[in-house]
C-alpha cells in the first residue's frame, strides 16, 4: 500500500495548488490513502497575532468541509483522511485536545517552535533556529513532552534541527538517542521526510536528513513511515524521489510501516 500523511493546503501560506490537484496527482501517482496534515491553528492569545505559515483558525472549519467534500467525490479511487500537523503548545494543547482532536482522523507532530510562533523571534523556528548545544536541548526537551502525550499518529521530520546545526556531534548524538529510545517506548513511528530526501538527492553530503540519526533509530529498532511533506502537487508523481527514499531505508536496515495507525481507532 502507498501512503502519504503529510499534504499541506493553501491556507498555511506557504503550500500552492488545490487540494482538488493533490488528490489527482496522488492517484496519478499510486497512492492509496492520502491524508491531508497542514499546520494547525491555534487560538493564539497575543492581539493582532498573524500567523505567518499557519491557517487562520477562522479557516479551519473550511479546511475540514472542503476535505470532507473531495473525501465523498473520490472515494472510488482514493481513500481521503483528515489530519493536523501540530507542535506541542502546552498552553494550548487544552484546547486542541478538547476542541479539534476529534474532528480529524489524527495528528502528527512537528516541531517548529518549542513555545509559540507568537513569541519570535525569541522562540526561532527549529529548521534554522538550532545552531548550538542549549537550543538543540530545547528541542529535545520539548520533543520529549509531545511523544509522551499520546497525542500523534508520528513524527515529522525528527531531525529537523540538522538543516542549521553546524556539524554531527556529541550533542546531537546524546539527543537522537534520547529521541529514539522514547519513539521506541511509545511506538511512535518516525518520518523520513521526501522534502529532506530531495535536498539529499541534490547534495549528497547533506546533513539532513541524518543517515546517524536513523542509524540510531534502528538501534532501537523504531519505524519509520515516508512522508512527502508535500506543498505542491508535483513531488507527489515523483517516482526518483520516493524509489531514492526506499532504497536508502533499505540500505540503513529501517523497519518500515506504510499504513498508519490512528490514534482515534487505538
Amino acid at each position: 500500500m502507498k501512503t502519504n500523511y503529510h499534504t499541506h493546503t493553501e491556507r498555511c501560506k506557504h503550500a500552492y495548488g488545490s487540494e482538488e490537484q493533490f488528490i489527482q496527482a496522488a492517484i496519478r501517482a499510486g497512492i492509496d490513502e492520502l491524508g491531508f496534515a497542514d499546520h494547525t491553528p491555534w487560538p493564539f492569545k497575543t492581539k493582532d497575532f498573524e500567523p505567518r505559515m499557519r491557517m487562520k483558525l477562522s479557516q479551519f472549519q473550511d479546511y475540514l468541509n472542503t476535505l470532507k467534500e473531495l473525501k465523498v467525490k473520490y472515494q472510488d479511487q482514493i481513500s481521503i483522511k483528515i489530519g493536523l500537523e501540530c507542535e506541542y503548545y502546552e498552553e494550548y494543547i487544552p484546547w486542541l485536545t478538547s476542541e479539534v482532536k476529534n474532528q480529524v482522523d489524527y495528528l502528527i507532530f512537528g516541531n517548529h517552535y518549542a513555545y509559540s510562533d507568537e513569541l519570535m523571534p525569541i522562540a526561532p523556528y527549529m529548521g534554522n533556529g538550532v545552531k548550538d548545544p542549549e537550543s538543540l536541548e530545547v528541542y529535545v526537551n520539548s520533543s520529549l513532552k509531545a511523544i509522551e502525550s499520546g497525542l500523534f499518529s508520528y513524527f515529522a521530520h525528527p531531525d529537523l534541527f540538522m538543516r542549521c546545526y553546524p556539524v554531527y556531534d556529541e550533542h546531537v548524538e546524546k539527543a537522537a538517542h534520547l529521541l529514539c529510545q522514547a519513539c521506541a517506548k511509545h511506538n511512535l513511528p518516525l518520518e523520513i521526510n521526501l522534502s529532506a530526501v530531495a535536498a539529499l538527492m541534490r547534495n549528497p553530503k547533506s546533513l539532513y536528513p541524518s543517515r546517524p540519526f536513523y542509524e540510531i533509530a534502528k538501534s532501537y529498532g523504531c519505524s519509520v513511515i515516508i512522508g512527502w511533506d508535500a506543498h505542491t502537487p508535483g513531488p507527489l508523481e515523483d517516482k526518483k524521489l520516493y524509489d531514492f527514499a526506499l532504497d536508502w531505508i533499505a540500505d540503513i536496515g529501517l523497519k518500515q510501516i506504510e499504513k498508519l495507525t490512528f490514534k482515534k481507532e487505538d
